[in-house]
């Protein structure tokens, strides 16, 4: 019925031509329904088709006036709203304004400060001590000197009326979690490749956006056009002050002959700048505190003829940046090895000469061509410990060939490689 009911009050309020569907256009066979309504307009035809009959009724039209007068309505109503909207935000922001000035004066007490917690009337449980002389121990409360607001009171003794205008307390400390047990973030933040490759991407795009912007503002001029040989056509084209094409395509071979030789010289500029960096870092001291401990080792080797073994100490040495020397006596004869770095270096040098270098392979002489057999040699560890820069001045690696034992301490006398050389005679 509540369904009847509302598509009768539907009906009744239908504005506008809102005539039904005629029954005979419903069917599907449109012979049916010609060879029924005589090839007739069914709804100027008095034909109903049985026992439907049109209910004449007049329609019901729009007054003039009608919707505008809606509409301003509703505007009317959507203004009302936003003007209370505005008035109760202005109202919120005089009255925080107000609040404010009255914590700045000293009548309402700073929330950010945890003055809150002072305010007058009963107190927290969590009194601090610098609260205490304020709060009655007995009930509670602040004493009553202090919940008096009547400022126009004037008294010679300032104990017994004090003001809490002047009063301030610290802001109260909040223990979120223990240090001690709390996660400690990366000093350092590694980036995986594709994220380096986002950040050029970025980069380079910030960069070429901040030159068109400036072109664009007119602050630099703007770039010549590339002209290739491949475009050429195309530009000599649109190009109608181009008189000459052969000398415009001379011109145009000039330009790319150009622009290659000056690609070329940044390329070098930026290997040579690369080039000249490394030699300044490898220049400079690797440790500059003196007094800083140095691991410190000294081997003892039979031969070092091997030149694929004293390429590889040479080149470690240096990459590891150790302090110290490779000493041999004759191109056959015995020597040392004084390496001094830190931790992480020494442990990597140590393993190198202990366990990785091969001191008894044999190996073919480029010169002679001969085979030669180093079966016997080795090479041993006989002196491990901590020593400075200052007690052992060591300058960078270096590897010498010294006629006789004398030379070699002697090299090593500036250092204060006396003990060095004892332990290599042993």
């Amino acid at each position: 019925m509540a369904g009847a009911h509302k598509r009768k009050n539907e009906k009744a309020e239908a504005r506008g031509l809102q005539t039904e569907l005629h029954p005979a256009l419903r069917s599907a066979n449109l012979t049916l329904v010609k060879e029924q309504q005589h090839r007739a307009n069914p709804y100027l035809s008095n034909d109903r088709g049985g026992a439907y009959s049109k209910k004449p009724r007049l329609s019901r039209f729009f007054q003039p006036g009608e919707v505008i007068a809606q509409a301003n309505k509703e505007r009317r109503v959507q203004r009302d709203a936003e003007r209370q909207l505005v008035l109760a935000k202005e109202e919120e922001r005089q009255a925080s304004e107000a609040r404010k000035e009255e914590i700045a004066k000293g009548n309402l007490p700073d929330e950010a400060l945890g003055e809150d917690r002072l305010a007058l009337g009963v107190l927290t449980d969590d009194v601090e001590w610098w609260d205490a002389a304020y709060v009655d121990k007995e009930s509670g409360q602040l004493l009553p000197k202090y919940t008096s607001n009547d400022d126009d009171v004037e008294s010679d003794d300032e104990d017994e009326t004090p003001s809490l205008h002047y009063v301030h307390h610290p802001a109260p400390i909040s223990y979120s979690q223990d240090s001690a047990s709390s996660p400690k973030l990366p000093t350092r933040t590694y980036l995986t490749a594709s994220e380096h490759k986002r950040l050029r991407r970025q980069r380079r795009k910030l960069a070429r956006e901040t030159v068109e912007t400036r072109i664009k503002l007119g602050l630099d001029p703007k770039p010549a056009p590339k002209v290739k040989l491949s475009n050429m056509m195309s530009v000599l084209e649109n190009d109608a002050n181009i008189t000459d094409p052969t000398a415009y395509e001379r011109d145009v071979r000039a330009q790319v002959a150009g622009r290659r030789q000056l690609h070329e010289q940044q390329n070098l500029d930026r290997h040579n700048e690369a080039v000249q960096r490394r030699r300044d870092k490898a220049q400079e001291p690797v440790h500059k505190d003196s007094k800083a401990s140095l691991h410190c080792s000294v081997y003892r080797f039979r031969s070092l003829r091997n030149p694929q073994i004293r390429y590889k100490l040479n080149t470690n040495a240096r990459q590891l940046r150790l302090h110290g020397c490779c000493l041999r006596v004759g191109e056959d004869g015995p020597g040392l090895i004084v390496a001094a770095g830190d931790k992480k270096s020494s442990r990597f040098f140590d393993r190198l000469v202990t366990q990785r270098l091969r001191w008894g392979e044999t190996f073919e002489d480029k010169d002679s061509g001969a085979t030669v057999d180093m079966s016997g040699n080795a090479c041993e560890r006989v002196w491990q410990g901590l020593t400075t820069l200052e007690q052992h001045p060591l300058t960078r690696w270096f590897m010498r060939r010294c006629d006789s034992s004398e030379e070699m301490q002697s090299v090593l006398s500036p250092f204060n490689g006396d003990a060095f050389y004892q332990s290599y005679r042993g």
